[in-house]
């Protein structure tokens, strides 16, 4: 029987574009299986981080400071939503804030 080499029908441009588009599917699916098994309630450090619009090494500071509780389940590092309002904590004095802050600008 012959061996019929369909590869030699496309340029390498061509085939770069298919396996790229085929990676970009099997990522986004793959994302798509990760989120759906984040347990209701809790929300990953990315999401977390940008919720505080801070970076993932802030993130993690906090959590070593104990301002923020995580939670490893299996190979991932969870937070729980409640936790993260209720780790909010009200400021009395706003407008002193804003007075200091401008005066460090």
């Amino acid at each position: 029987m012959a061996q019929v080499n369909l590869l030699t029908n496309f340029s390498s441009d061509e085939l770069r574009k298919i396996f790229r588009e085929e990676i970009e599917i099997a990522l986004k699916t793959q994302n798509e299986k990760r989120r759906e098994s984040i347990p209701n309630g809790f929300l990953t450090r990315k999401t977390v981080a940008s919720l505080f619009s801070i970076s993932l090494n802030t993130l993690d500071k906090y959590c070593g400071l104990g301002y923020l509780q995580a939670y490893e389940i299996g190979s991932r590092i969870l937070f729980k939503e409640s936790e993260i309002e209720n780790s909010l904590i009200p400021i009395k004095n706003f407008d002193r804030l804003k007075k200091n802050d401008s005066c460090h600008s």
